[in-house]
């Protein structure tokens, strides 16, 4: 009789326990349902995050994981070429300025000879819109010394400048604009006579 009580006992506790864990299993259930931590939740968010964010390096560093979807790869593979294409077009220098032309017609350069102190005009292209430091017209007889003249005015595609009185011995010069773009063509200038003081 004795054992008997012992064992409803035993029985009604492990009844108890039973239930208390059950319980605590639905609080847990219900918590979850709540909005608050769920390990199994935390831990799938965690590695959609770190994919993320690994895809984002990958890209930056141009590579693909094959366990990315056909998709995701040619998405990354569009995003690595439109970065590798900025990057070359970065370190390309920008344009320089263009080399000058002087017309070859027979307005490319007027007058084709005259006196000192007379005014010549140049057309052509790419002379640069104003006048400024590594821009001159040079005149150079033929084994000489390059000799810049004084510019009346500077336009992009006309130039006016004097002959000197003082540099200058009668002859026939070679006739080139200079700018950082290099140096033009030739064209002619025939110093008639030295003219004298007076």
């Amino acid at each position: 009789m004795v054992n008997v009580k012992k064992l409803l006992v035993l029985s009604m506790i492990v009844f108890w326990l039973f239930c208390i864990a059950g319980c605590e299993s639905k609080e847990t259930d219900s918590r979850g349902e709540l909005g608050e931590t769920d390990p199994l939740t935390e831990l799938k968010e965690s590695s959609s995050r770190d994919q993320k964010r690994e895809s984002m390096e990958s890209y930056s560093r141009g590579e693909l994981k094959e366990a990315y979807s056909g998709e995701e790869q040619a998405n990354y593979r569009r995003l690595a070429d439109l970065a590798d294409l900025k990057e070359r077009l970065d370190r390309q220098p920008p344009p320089g300025p263009f080399r000058p032309i002087i017309d070859q017609t027979a307005d490319g350069i007027r007058p084709v000879s005259g006196e000192c102190g007379t005014t010549v005009t140049l057309r052509g292209e790419g002379f640069g819109e104003k006048y400024a430091p590594g821009h001159s017209v040079r005149l150079k007889k033929k084994g000489g010394v390059g000799t810049d003249m004084p510019i009346r005015s500077w336009a992009d595609t006309l130039i006016e400048f004097d002959i000197p009185c003082e540099t200058l011995q009668p002859g026939n010069y070679r006739v080139r604009v200079v700018t950082p773009g290099g140096e033009s063509n030739i064209r002619v200038f025939s110093l008639i006579t030295e003219k004298t003081g007076g």
